[in-house]
């Protein structure tokens, strides 16, 4: 009976304790279709967590089609449009605007009405960098 009981405790520990597999979870296209305001942005400069709330945050929206758009609230020349692609786990956006472009991956962490975005490349924040869309439509 007590090896029994110290199995089910054994087994019991081991599943709350239970590593990733390193797969993480594909990305559905319409999933991220629609228009997203940023509300706050996160990072750190070597300390603590700073979380930040955005007043009048820029939108991004998203087409079925496979296309976006980013409209910045504060300053109209940092709009840019694109299209963008799933990659597995990551949102790969590809942006364009006069004879400038640009790639850049988004890991998306999808809660609800709330979209938390953390860098997937080029360039990784290993501070924990995010920023949070708060969906519009």
């Amino acid at each position: 009976m007590k090896r029994l009981l110290a199995l089910v405790l054994v087994v019991s520990l081991s599943s709350c304790f239970k590593e990733s597999s390193g797969i993480e979870t594909p990305v559905r296209a319409s999933a991220i279709v629609g228009t997203w305001q940023i509300i706050s942005n996160s990072y750190s400069i070597g300390g603590p967590q700073i979380n930040e709330e955005i007043e009048d945050g820029g939108f991004y929206s998203f087409d079925l089609n496979g296309s976006f758009s980013y409209n910045d609230t504060q300053n109209p020349s940092l709009d840019y449009s694109g299209t963008f692609e799933i990659e597995e786990e990551l949102i790969v956006l590809f942006y364009t605007k006069s004879d400038e472009s640009f790639t850049w991956k988004w890991r998306p962490d999808f809660k609800g009405d709330i979209l938390i975005v953390y860098q997937g490349g080029p360039t990784i924040c290993i501070e924990g960098c995010s920023f949070t869309l708060k969906r519009k439509n």
